[in-house]
């Protein structure tokens, strides 16, 4: 019984907890944990006894919670990063395979186990959460979303850590990329910090509005069918080239985004009163998810020969990866300007809701461009393509605002930004720039059909015999 029990669990998981609980920095991190946390207990039972009126509540579950956020959010993902990314240091990974483990069984191990020991702290901070419910101010229903949400957080961030650490294939991508992490991490710590102390502070009056409602549903689901397409990708990165490796990330982001239409079609049927900026604002998140999954899809590596292989869009490489998501960048462009319709929207709002993904298509687009025809080749994919993309980016982003300056203009000038990713998507909903936004836009259609244009014949030429 005890071994089929550790079968279904998984390997990777029994040794990763085993591990994890032996090591120093659990007991260490657990010890301090509960002895912050009973300090602080004892310190809010004394504060009752002289507290003349008032909440407690608020401000102590976040201190409850502020102290369970840097182990689930910060602690434990650094340390799953560290776990996956000692498997590449060492090439472990590759006995691992030799075991029977897919790609798949590995990534996910590592994820398990650290939210296996998340669990474990989250059970020795849950009496101090209920105890700030009896110092006042915090009801269950919020109480219950502070868990949820922290939950789902933690998935995430623990995912993208582990992800992040299937990545570096040198010792100087994998420092740049430890120094990532921790940013990344820091940032997801005050973030959620942050919030939860808003929503302890809130909660009450926000559970009664409706639109909190509808992000209390979809803000959960996002994180976690997100995190299963990190994963995905990670697998993808570990797989070899026998392995279906694209097919679970291309599935899933294809299920999102048809959730996000099906779920946005529906609302809108529903509601009495939905915001007419909902298409434009649906707009930017797809094409956010779509520009972070197509950074990696663009420079997927191809499997096996077309000889050995039957081809179908769900085969790894980088012009099927490019090409998909060109188009569903489309379909859901197409969507969201039916549901603009639909809602008869502002018209400064469709320049935004078409905006956002041309920009999604410039970039990648130029990216493969610049990442196979130039110096940047000499990296080898994926490196090349990435590095172009953020590179490019990054340059459009500071470039044009400085050039603006230096002209004598304002920094977020329409021309001097049409092709700026950030400030120019964003001028399209400014009242007193919505006449140029709206001039600017095919001059951005037309620069983007061309990129995209380019981008298919350079995949052509260079891959055409390999990529088919």
């Amino acid at each position: 019984m005890n071994e089929r029990f550790l079968e279904a669990v998984g390997p990777i998981v029994v040794k990763e907890v085993r591990q994890g609980l032996r090591a120093r920095v659990f007991a260490i991190c657990f010890a301090l944990l509960l002895v912050a946390c009973v300090t602080t207990s004892l310190i809010a039972a004394t504060e009752v006894r002289s507290w003349d009126g008032g909440a407690l509540g608020p401000r102590y579950l976040t201190l409850f919670l502020s102290g369970l956020a840097l182990i689930c959010f910060f602690v434990i993902p650094y340390s799953a990063y560290r776990s996956m990314s000692r498997e590449r240091e060492d090439e472990t990974w590759v006995l691992l395979a030799l075991t029977g483990l897919s790609s798949r069984r590995i990534v996910r191990g590592k994820v398990a186990s650290a939210l296996t020991q998340a669990i474990l702290y989250a059970s020795a901070g849950a009496p101090f959460l209920l105890f700030s419910y009896f110092l006042n101010g915090v009801d269950l229903p919020t109480l219950l979303l502070e868990l949820v949400f922290a939950t789902c957080w933690a998935v995430f961030v623990t995912s993208v850590a582990v992800a992040l650490g299937t990545e570096g294939h040198t010792r100087l991508g994998r420092s740049a990329i430890h120094f990532l992490v921790l940013g990344l991490l820091g940032a997801a710590t005050f973030a959620g910090i942050g919030f939860g102390a808003e929503l302890a502070r809130e909660g009450g009056e926000w559970v009664n509005e409706t639109s909190f409602l509808v992000f209390a549903g979809a803000f959960p689901f996002a994180l976690l069918t997100t995190s299963l397409l990190v994963l995905e990708g990670a697998a993808a990165g570990l797989a070899l080239a026998s392995d279906a490796s694209a097919r679970g990330a291309r599935l899933v982001v294809c299920g999102q985004l048809l959730f996000a239409v099906c779920a946005a079609y529906l609302g809108v049927w529903l509601a009495d009163h939905p915001p007419r900026e909902l298409a434009s604002v649906a707009s930017v998140f797809s094409s956010i998810l779509l520009v972070a999954y197509g950074a990696f899809a663009i420079s997927e590596r191809d499997g096996f020969p077309r000889s050995t292989t039957k081809r179908s869009w769900l085969t790894a490489g980088a012009l099927r990866g490019w090409l998909m998501v060109i188009g569903l960048l489309a379909l859901v462009t197409a969507a969201w300007f039916g549901l603009h319709v639909l809602l008869v929207g502002n018209s400064r709002f469709l320049a935004l809701t078409l905006t956002a993904p041309l920009y999604v298509a410039l970039y990648l687009s130029l990216a493969v461009i610049v990442g196979r025809a130039s110096p940047l080749q000499k990296l080898g994919e994926p490196a090349a393509t990435r590095v172009a993309f953020i590179c490019l980016v990054a340059a459009a982003s500071i470039f044009f605002p400085v050039a603006a300056v230096l002209s004598g203009n304002n920094l977020s000038d329409i021309d001097w930004n049409v092709l700026n990713p950030l400030i120019g998507m964003f001028n399209h909903v400014d009242d007193s720039r919505a006449s140029q936004a709206r001039q600017a836009l095919p001059i951005l259609s037309v620069t983007t059909a061309f990129a995209v244009l380019g981008a298919f014949v350079t995949l052509k030429v260079r891959d055409g015999a390999r990529v088919g």
